[in-house]
Order: C-alpha cells, then structure tokens, then sequence
C-alpha cells in the first residue's frame, strides 16, 4: 500500500533497527528453547527452532485465542512430533517458558516504579 511505501522510504533506518531487533529477539527465542529442550534431555537444531518459533508465531496471530495461548502450543505439538519429540518433553518446554515469561514480566512490574514514572510524566 502507499502508506508502508511512504513509511519505507522516510523512515528506513528505523525500520532497519525494527528488522535487526525481530531477527534478534526471534534467534533468543530459539536459543531459550534449545537451552530449555536441552535441559529436558532433548537435542534439537537451533535453526530447527527457528523455524518452528516462525510458524508458531504466525499460528498464533490467528485470533481465535488469548494472545494465541492454546493454539501454539498445539502447533508446536504437531511440528516437534514429526521431528520424534515426546508430546510431554513439548508441553513441558512450553509451560517453563510460560512461568518463565509470567515470572520476569511480575519481576518486571516489581522493579519498575510506577509512582515515580507517573511523577514524571506529569511534570
């Protein structure tokens, strides 16, 4: 469309750091799973997680769930089983990375201090 062509061709280093940050937060993602399947006794690729965190994150756009919640990991059931990986080694995967998501965003909201930052906005 004209207003992503527009976008593109005023603001193209921005959108650079926005692709350089996708590629890097989706690579972290596949080695916390390598490093979490690792831990469960299971040695996959990180490329192989790659590719599956990519397809797992375009199932999760469909909007027929909370944030995706239920159709990713059923997606993920499906694409670990015809690599051979127990269904239980996966949904234990993902449950460790749903406390560990939930565990640092309370972290998160603990440390950050919400009545100084409202402080300084209104100034």
């Amino acid at each position: 469309s004209a207003t992503i062509k527009s976008y593109l061709k005023n603001h193209r280093s921005a959108s650079a750091i926005n692709a350089t940050i996708t590629v890097f937060r989706t690579f972290m993602g596949a080695v916390l799973a390598y490093l979490v399947f690792l831990s469960l006794g299971v040695n996959i690729s990180i490329v192989t997680l790659w590719a599956i965190w990519g397809i797992e994150f375009v199932i999760a756009l469909i909007p027929i769930t909370l944030n995706g919640l239920g159709t990713r990991e059923s997606a993920a059931l499906y694409l670990f089983s015809i690599l051979g990986i127990n269904s239980a080694v996966v949904l234990a995967k993902y449950t460790i990375n749903l406390l560990l998501l939930y565990g640092l965003t309370l972290l998160a909201l603990y440390l950050f201090d919400t009545k100084k930052f409202m402080k300084e906005a209104q100034n």
